[in-house]
């Protein structure tokens, strides 16, 4: 379901992710005791992507829930990385996951001590602005083998959307 072209192409990996969270919805009434263990897994796999993508695409979620739902990713993924280590994911991506959850905990945390009343939106917790760079340069078309004339002009692109963005944020 991978895009083969195109490995980091997210909103077909979102797509993916959100597909194996409805298998929760599954129900094992006419499987043979071997489907159930096969249905079993799939419903930790869902809970654990639901999990995950839930709080950045369902916008009916409170800040709370948001963060329980990022709380539940964590602590469940501990669970499987510990079970399976590298067998489930990559130490990296595991790592990568744990500090994102983590960094979200905190930016609440600290907006909360900063000043309460002020809306949060975790979509917005990126803390680097050459990720945020690339994005916009990925989010054009997502050709991972562009030549360098065309990187050049998403480049530029890229810039006059975050000099835009600068000015006015609430269009990010």
């Amino acid at each position: 379901m991978l895009s083969q072209g195109d490995a980091q192409n997210v909103p077909r990996a979102v797509k993916l992710l959100r597909s194996v969270s409805t298998l929760q919805a599954l129900s094992p009434i006419s499987y043979n005791p071997m489907d159930h263990k096969v249905h079993a897994v799939l419903k930790v796999l869902a809970a654990l992507c639901e999990s995950l993508v839930e709080p950045f695409f369902n916008p009916e979620l409170s800040l709370n829930n948001q963060l329980k739902s990022l709380s539940k990713y964590a602590h469940l993924s501990f669970v499987l990385y510990h079970q399976h280590t590298t067998s489930f994911m990559s130490n990296q991506l595991y790592g990568d996951m744990q500090v994102m959850i983590k960094n979200i905990m905190f930016l609440v945390t600290r907006q909360q001590e900063v000043d309460g009343s002020e809306p949060l939106y975790i979509i917005q917790s990126g803390e680097d602005r050459l990720k945020g760079c690339f994005g916009v340069v990925r989010s054009d078309g997502h050709d991972p083998n562009m030549d360098i004339p065309r990187l050049c002009q998403c480049l530029s692109a890229a810039a006059d959307c975050l000099v835009i963005f600068e000015e006015h944020p609430d269009w990010d």
